[in-house]
């Protein structure tokens, strides 16, 4: 109440009323000094006595305009003030379930193509368990973006920070591409060698396992997991941090001007 009174008092409204007020009483006094009848029922009676009527009469006045005032304040506060507040919140939740969705999903590529490739992961069912988190998490990933950018839309400023979503996105996308060849590489490999164990040595599509002379992994593979996921989780990193960077500072600034031109906190 006491925050309230003090942005009407600052306020144009105010200040245009206490200026009709200072300057009716001024032309009253300045007429009764002088003996003019002009205005002077306003501010005394017949009997030369001030009208407290006159002034219980501006009180009233005052007090209806501060009470529209107010009232109006509050309903801005209540409609337009909770709705922003709202899809900040919302955009808040999303963006930071999109940026941990994205860090399980690059984590994941990045783990089972180099465990698939170097064959650290020897149960199948495991590899398969991994690759249908992949899949779930990338079609999440999926719905996050199309709600982010239907939110970033809405909002007149948020540009920079839609561009810098689109962009981990993309890269995201490209990884998925580069994850699939990978694998799909690694799975030919593992049928050829199978079937050729005694010619590994020198078919020139395989190569000596870095981390086990003993085994044979895809060449095809090995160049792509070296020139492809390894530059694809780099590239995210950065692109996340990009976002995450200009996510925050989008709502720090957006925040910090609800508080400030509605006075919520």
């Amino acid at each position: 109440m006491i925050r309230t009174i003090k942005m009407y008092i600052k306020s144009t409204v105010f200040w245009i009323a206490t200026s009709f007020l200072l300057g009716g009483i001024l032309i009253g006094i300045a007429t009764y000094s002088a003996k003019i009848n002009f205005l002077e029922f306003l501010f005394f009676t017949d009997s030369r006595h001030f009208s407290w009527i006159f002034l219980t009469s501006v009180v009233a006045i005052y007090s209806f305009f501060f009470s529209v005032y107010t009232n109006a304040k509050k309903y801005n506060i209540e409609i337009v003030t909770k709705t922003k507040t709202q899809k900040l919140d919302g955009l808040e939740e999303q963006s930071t379930l999109f940026l941990a969705t994205s860090t399980a999903l690059t984590n994941l590529i990045y783990e089972l193509v180099g465990d698939s490739l170097y064959r650290f992961a020897e149960v199948e069912d495991e590899r398969k368990e991994m690759q249908k988190t992949i899949s779930d998490k990338y079609n999440e990933l999926r719905r996050l973006r199309e709600w982010e950018l239907i939110a970033f839309d809405q909002m007149n400023d948020a540009e920079n920070v839609k561009n810098s979503m689109e962009n981990y996105y993309e890269i995201i996308k490209n990884g998925m591409s580069s994850y699939k060849k990978c694998m799909q590489n690694i799975k030919n490999c593992e049928q050829r060698r199978n079937g050729e164990k005694e010619q590994l040595e020198k078919n020139v599509l395989f190569c000596k396992d870095p981390y086990d002379q003993s085994r044979y992994i895809s060449k095809d593979g090995l160049r792509q997991y070296n020139d492809t996921i390894k530059f694809f989780n780099h590239s995210s990193y950065q692109a996340r941090k990009m976002f995450r960077q200009n996510i925050s500072e989008y709502l720090k600034k957006n925040w910090s001007e609800v508080m400030d031109e509605y006075k919520l906190y």
